[in-house]
């Protein structure tokens, strides 16, 4: 009985910061600070945070190396990223979670792919849905409340970035985020410290 009403306590902990989220993101008081990023950086953040999560499911976790630079705000860029491993980890019950960046013109597009079940046409839209589920009709709290991809397209369009499903029954999903890139060159000189000429006397 205790560990029940435990797992129901952090069921209601979850739940209420969840809904705090998006609450805080709808009012607009969620604060954003752009900059530029080295997306190999948020790809290490993912590796510590989740390969020991993945090869506990018996899965791996691949991450293709990237010199791109993207401009964002880099904390919820990364809780976009960890939304989507974190869902590629629980729905994928052999094989890969693969991490990778595509340039596209002006843009990055930011994808994780997984092995798993895959998601029908049908259901694509009302997975970004508040408390929508699929495979956990039983609502097992330890699968997660269904909130996450919510809070995913709302910092999405908090952003101004798009978010992308690609997926069919049977051969997996991937999804992804298109963000804005940054040359190198000027990423470089803008993380480098700015030193006035010395004046002449």
């Amino acid at each position: 009985i205790l560990q029940r009403l435990q797992g129901s306590v952090r069921s209601l902990d979850g739940l209420f910061e969840a809904l705090q989220d998006i609450s805080k993101i709808d009012a607009g008081v969620v604060p954003v600070q752009r900059r530029a990023i080295p997306v190999r950086q948020l790809f290490e953040a993912m590796d510590v945070q989740f390969r020991a999560a993945a090869e506990l499911e018996g899965l791996t976790l691949d991450i293709d190396p990237t010199p791109v630079v993207i401009e964002s705000d880099r904390a919820q860029l990364e809780r976009i990223l960890a939304n989507f491993v974190s869902n590629a980890i629980r729905y994928t019950r052999e094989g890969s979670v693969r991490l990778r960046a595509v340039e596209d013109g002006e843009f990055a597009v930011l994808s994780v792919r997984d092995t798993g079940a895959g998601i029908a046409p049908e259901d694509r839209e009302a997975i970004f849905e508040e408390f929508v589920q699929l495979g956990n009709p039983e609502r097992d709290r330890n699968k997660g409340l269904g909130l996450g991809l919510a809070i995913v397209r709302r910092l999405a369009d908090l952003l101004g970035h798009s978010v992308a499903l690609d997926s069919a029954p049977g051969r997996g999903s991937e999804f992804a985020v298109r963000v804005p890139r940054v040359r190198v060159d000027a990423a470089f000189e803008a993380a480098e410290p700015q030193t006035q000429p010395p004046t002449a006397d």
